[in-house]
């Protein structure tokens, strides 16, 4: 019978956490995430992490996929003039959905 060990999110609890025999000879490292936001995968090209002179600017022009639905709720942004044009007003992000099948 193999016993499951709970973490709990504390530091403490994390650092009893034991790493695989392989992890420390590991040459590379690959971390992949996707989303719905991954269906129209479009941003505005701007600036690099950072570099926004203000919030607003930032929140209005981020450049990054994954902000698309907070990025198209913003009247007048790249993005929700993009989302218009290719998909229509009356079509929710959530519409996505249908989509997104994580075939390819």
């Amino acid at each position: 019978m193999m016993i499951k060990k709970v973490y709990r999110p504390t530091l403490e609890s994390v650092k009893t956490h034991s790493l695989p025999d392989w992890y420390d000879d590991c040459k590379l490292g690959i971390f992949i995430h996707w989303g719905l936001y991954s269906v129209p995968a479009w941003s505005e090209v701007t600036w690099e992490l950072g570099a926004a002179p203000s919030n607003e600017e930032w929140n209005t022009h981020n450049p990054y996929a994954e902000w698309y639905l907070n990025t198209i709720r913003i009247d007048g942004s790249p993005e929700q003039e993009h989302h218009y044009k290719t998909y229509g007003k009356d079509i929710p992000y959530e519409k996505f959905v249908d989509n997104f099948t994580c075939e390819n």
